[in-house]
């Protein structure tokens, strides 16, 4: 996350409060972009006074940033003005969006955040995103990013948003986040099959994703299914056409398979069949160009950290 100090926030602002913040930028890794004003301001009125030890000042002073943010950080990560204009977020509020946790809700987090965290490992040493990538992995390893599991299917991630919005504050576009399934059945399957979270997360900012794929067994493929112990019960499937094979019932096309056993299929993904599965369906980035889905992804779970 990118915090944008505007000189604004400088008036009549609770000393304490601030330091609070900067506190907890430091702590949580955030960059704040480059003002000489403020920076002067957090020498003179923070760090020189007592609200933080010795050694964690000399360390937030190094950290204070001293170069402009890079355009590729800006496309990578969120950015917050804080001020008191219009369209900022006030010191109040940023108190509350640093503070709450970050959520990424699931319909089956407790099988299906196994699989979003080995996408992420797999694509962690990409040459472009590695910085990035690296991150967001250490954010799901260490609870920075908190899976939540709504409990299977779309219209109870509406409910579980209700249930942690409130707890977000006054933007909790900023925290929270969702992964769902597309449950589309072919090439040609137009449906929304989603329709009242997509109106949902429109109306309060919200990001979400939609897989590409039915859902995300859709994203192993045969031999791992079969490496896992579940033998195809649809022979079809081998030598399917990619596109196809994205819009396969694979939860009903193999033998014994059920959700509870996605964290033994997962053993079984490998990064190979991963890009396997992905790489003929590239998706549009605005700064990037063609990204494969699972970079895209991640790129959204950034703009969590």
């Amino acid at each position: 996350m990118i915090l944008e100090f505007d000189n604004s926030v400088l008036n009549d602002v609770n000393n304490a409060d601030l330091a609070r913040a900067v506190g907890m930028i430091y702590d949580r890794g955030h960059k704040i972009e480059k003002n000489p004003t403020f920076r002067q301001y957090l020498v003179e009125n923070i760090i020189n006074r007592s609200y933080f030890g010795a050694t964690k000042i000399d360390k937030i002073r190094s950290s204070i940033a001293t170069r402009n943010i890079t355009d590729f950080e800006r496309s990578c990560y969120q950015t917050i003005k804080v001020g008191k204009g219009q369209g900022m977020v006030g010191l109040s509020d940023l108190l509350v969006v640093l503070s709450c946790a970050n959520y990424l809700v699931l319909e089956n987090a407790n099988y299906d955040f196994c699989v979003i965290r080995r996408w992420v490992d797999y694509f962690k040493n990409d040459i472009t995103f590695q910085d990035v990538n690296s991150s967001v992995l250490a954010a799901l390893d260490n609870g920075n990013i908190l899976p939540y599991n709504a409990g299977g299917g779309n219209g109870t991630i509406v409910n579980a948003m209700k249930v942690l919005v409130p707890v977000c504050g006054r933007y909790p576009q900023y925290k929270l986040m969702t992964i769902y399934d597309s449950d589309k059945t072919s090439t040609t399957d137009a449906t929304d099959h989603n329709h009242a979270l997509h109106e949902y997360l429109h109306n309060t900012g919200i990001t979400g994703y939609e897989l590409h794929k039915r859902e995300i067994e859709n994203y192993f493929t045969c031999d791992a299914f079969d490496e896992a112990g579940f033998a195809l019960a649809d022979y079809t499937l081998i030598g399917m056409a990619a596109d196809d094979l994205d819009y396969a019932d694979m939860e009903h096309s193999v033998n014994g398979y059920k959700k509870k056993y996605m964290p033994r299929l997962c053993q079984y993904m490998q990064k190979g069949r991963l890009v396997q599965r992905v790489n003929h369906h590239l998706v549009a980035h605005p700064e990037f160009g063609d990204i494969t889905e699972i970079q895209s992804i991640i790129l959204l779970m950034a703009k969590l950290i």
